[in-house]
């Protein structure tokens, strides 16, 4: 199943990405959508692994495992103002038909 975290009444949602924790390969999930016209992407690689991190200070992969792995499974969901619910249940169908 896809892990996805409910925004609490207290909370206003900014609903700049919508990221979901897939199952299994997010490598090849990403394809796949992309294949079939869903916008995904992905977001964020953890900062100290950018070039300029690493090379200023030295960090490398193994620095924080858990998001390292974290980052593996996540993926983000198309989030425009543009999206109808039309365009919402497709991506979902897209999304539970291919994990």
């Amino acid at each position: 199943a896809v892990t996805a975290l409910a925004v609490s009444p207290d909370i206003v949602h900014g609903w700049h990405l919508f990221v979901v924790k897939v199952p299994g390969d997010r490598d090849a999930l990403f394809a796949k959508l992309r294949e079939d016209g869903i916008g995904v992407n992905v977001h964020y690689l953890p900062v100290y692994l950018h070039p300029f991190y690493q090379k200023t200070f030295g960090y490398a992969a193994g620095l924080c495992p858990a998001a390292e792995e974290n980052y593996k499974k996540i993926l983000t969901l198309p989030l425009h103002p543009g999206m109808n619910v039309a365009d919402c249940e497709r991506v979902v169908k897209a999304l539970e038909s291919n994990i």
